[in-house]
């Protein structure tokens, strides 16, 4: 379709449409995702499938680039998370179960009598044992 061969318009049975690159690379079948219409037109579908086509004849496979530059990504996302964010996320998602406001009431009114004023600021990532050793040892 357009003019490179290889590129479809998928319709998926919910009537969605997306554009698809059948190629071979290293000896393996790959279809490749360019993108929905008709957020992607034609014209961007038929540039995408030649650049796409131009990486594997030299010997760069798109998908596993694609996969290395998602997870570089996500890793620098995980790597700002700060102590007090994480904390926050997860009493979001486990406070309802606990039945009695006191309970929770005390879960957070601990974390951020002790924990926030040392660990607060600082990268998940970047906490050690000493410093929830730093934490605890007042409180035991």
């Amino acid at each position: 379709m357009g003019g490179v061969s290889g590129l479809l318009l998928q319709i998926t049975p919910n009537g969605g449409r997306t554009w698809l690159l059948r190629v071979s690379v290293g000896g393996k079948r790959r279809e490749i995702g360019l993108g929905g219409f008709p957020d992607v037109t034609l014209a961007q579908a038929r540039e995408q499938a030649r650049e796409t086509k131009y990486q594997i004849r030299r010997a760069i496979d798109p998908v596993e680039e694609h996969k290395a530059a998602r997870a570089a990504l996500v890793a620098m996302h995980r790597r700002g998370l700060t102590f007090a964010d994480a904390t926050d996320r997860c009493l979001a998602a486990k406070l309802d179960a606990f039945r009695n406001a006191k309970h929770r009431q005390q879960w957070e009114n601990t974390l951020q009598t002790y924990a926030m004023p040392e660990l607060g600021r600082m990268l998940v990532d970047d906490i050690t044992v000493q410093d929830v050793l730093r934490v605890l040892e007042p409180i035991w």
